[in-house]
């Protein structure tokens, strides 16, 4: 088993007694977020990166797993909760306190805390076992998606 499978069997092993399997960043914008524009934003981010759309899938006769893809249907029943998510505001408290065992959601998830900030959250698991990093790149994949209007 390669040193990276064994990280994430490791975050899958402990995610249900640390009730955590997230890595979260803080994000604050100098302009206000465009609430209509977010879900669309994020739908099409997840749409448009296999990577992001990543389930672990046993393989119980080898005894190991591999990465697969959520099915369209579980895509579209995860951006359906996202989007509700994505219309409310969430203190940092409660976002931390928000865990579900991996592949219960979408691995990468937002998280609005209030019109200029946002907290970001991604799969600890999928994020070192697909080599994703969750960074400034990431972020301004969805900010230039969405159209951010001057606060008002």
């Amino acid at each position: 088993m390669d040193a990276i499978k064994l990280a994430s069997t490791y975050f899958f092993g402990t995610e249900d007694y640390i009730l955590s399997n997230s890595m979260i960043a803080t994000v604050t914008f100098k302009r206000r977020i465009d609430a209509e524009k977010l879900f669309f934003s994020y739908r099409s981010l997840i749409m448009d990166n296999p990577l992001l759309q990543a389930k672990r899938v046993e393989q119980f006769e080898k005894d190991t797993f591999v990465w697969g893809r959520f099915s369209q249907e579980e895509l579209e029943h995860f951006l359906e909760a996202e989007k509700v998510k994505l219309s409310q505001y969430f203190t940092e408290e409660e976002v931390l306190a928000q865990y579900r065992p991996t592949n219960a959601r979408l691995p990468f998830r937002i998280y609005p805390i209030n019109e200029y900030t946002m907290i970001f959250a991604m799969n600890h698991a999928v994020a070192n076992g697909l080599s994703l990093v969750l960074d400034q790149e990431m972020a301004g994949i969805l900010l230039r998606r969405t159209r951010f209007r001057a606060g008002k």
